[in-house]
């Protein structure tokens, strides 16, 4: 009974499921959320078994790089707006700082990613919070975000 019900609890956590007129889309997409909640219960499971004692990471990291990996750089069309590092960009708040810059381009070719003074103060992609909010002149070449000096190597380190 103790598997079913953690099933259940992932299940419900992030749920890919919302109301339909069409019943078999409503099955498609729990067939989809179960195999998301398996494969990330294989996941841990996998990851107890080894002789490493490395943390697992959380429920909702792991389908975040399961969508970034799925997704690819694959783009139906160009989008037109504001770029992630300007000030219109919602500001996605994460407890350990993650960046609202795409992994490819984050983690892509790190030594090319050079810091250089900008022209105003932003806001630093990295330590910067909704509550806190700090600011740093210094701009990522590549990645085109404020990061301040302590925050540079953090922010191109993979997760």
């Amino acid at each position: 009974m103790g598997g079913v019900d953690r099933f259940d609890q992932f299940m419900a956590a992030y749920s890919l499921s919302w109301k339909s007129r069409r019943w078999w889309l409503k099955l498609f997409y729990y067939g989809l959320d179960a195999a998301i909640v398996n494969s990330y219960i294989l996941y841990k499971v996998s990851l107890s078994g080894s002789s490493n004692s490395t943390k697992p990471i959380s429920h909702l990291y792991f389908r975040s790089i399961l969508v970034n990996e799925l997704i690819g750089s694959f783009c139906s069309r160009q989008k037109v707006g504001p770029s992630p590092s300007s000030g219109f960009a919602r500001k996605r708040n994460f407890p350990d700082g993650r960046p609202t810059v795409h992994n490819t381009k984050r983690l892509c070719n790190v030594g090319d990613h050079l810091p250089k003074k900008g022209p105003t103060y932003r806001r630093c992609a990295h330590c910067s919070t909704k509550a806190k909010q700090v600011r740093s002149q210094t701009i990522c070449v590549k990645c085109d975000v404020a990061l301040c000096i302590d925050c540079f190597i953090p922010f191109h380190k993979s997760h």
